[in-house]
C-alpha cells in the first residue's frame, strides 16, 4: 500500500491520473479475492480511479456466464459498503465472450464469434436471466460449444447497474467487441 500510496502521491503532483487495476474482491463459490474493502479505504484518497475487473467470473474448470450481474453488484458493495467513493470505482466491461468445450476453453472476440455463426446458421441466442447474459450452443465438426458472449441487452443492463451504483465504467478491452456495441455510449 505505502508504494501505491508513493504513486498517487507523485502523479498528483505532477497532475495526472493514477487508474489502478484491481482485481474482484470476490470469486465464483464466494472466494475472496486478494484485493478487499480493507485495500480499497486504504487506498482511495490516493488513487483517483479503480478499474475493476468484473469479468472473467468462470473458467473452462468452472463453465459459465462472463460477468453475472449479481456478482458485479457484490463486487461494488463489497469494496465500498457504505457508497462513499463509488464514483472512483470503474465497473468492468467486458467486450469478448468466451466458449466452451469438453476439451477446455477459451476467449472469443468479436471476428471469432462472427465466424462461429457462419459455421452454425440458425443458431439462436438464449438468454439466462439469472446472469443477464447470452448464450449460445452449437456443435461443430470439433464437437459442441457453449458460448457465453456480450449482446447490446446484456452490455445495457451492465450500464444500467453502473448508473444505479454510482460507479464509472471501464471497457476490456477496445476492438475486441462487435461494432454496434459502441453504438450504446
Amino acid at each position: 500500500a505505502a508504494v501505491l500510496t508513493l504513486l498517487g502521491s507523485s502523479f498528483q503532483s505532477a497532475g495526472l491520473l493514477f487508474v489502478l487495476v484491481i482485481p474482484p474482491p470476490v470469486y465464483q463459490g464466494d472466494s475472496p479475492g486478494m484485493f478487499d474493502a480493507t485495500d480499497y479505504s486504504r487506498l482511495v484518497a490516493s488513487v483517483d480511479y479503480f478499474s475493476l475487473m468484473t469479468y472473467d467470473y468462470s473458467s473452462p474448470a468452472r463453465p459459465g456466464p462472463n460477468s453475472p450481474l449479481d456478482w458485479v453488484r457484490r463486487c461494488v458493495e463489497t469494496l465500498d459498503p457504505g457508497s462513499t467513493s463509488r464514483s472512483k470505482i470503474l465497473l468492468g466491461l467486458n467486450m469478448y465472450g468466451f466458449d466452451y468445450t469438453s476439451q477446455g476453453g477459451g476467449h472469443v472476440l468479436g471476428r471469432d464469434f462472427v465466424e462461429l455463426l457462419k459455421t452454425s446458421p440458425g443458431s439462436k441466442f438464449q438468454f439466462d436471466s439469472s446472469s443477464g447474459e447470452h448464450f449460445l450452443e452449437v456443435k461443430t465438426a470439433d464437437g459442441k460449444h457453449t458460448v457465453f458472449y456480450p449482446s447490446l441487452h446484456s452490455l445495457q443492463l451492465r450500464l444500467s447497474l453502473a448508473e444505479e451504483l454510482g460507479t464509472g465504467l471501464s471497457i476490456w478491452e477496445l476492438g475486441q467487441g462487435l461494432d454496434y456495441f459502441y453504438d450504446l455510449f
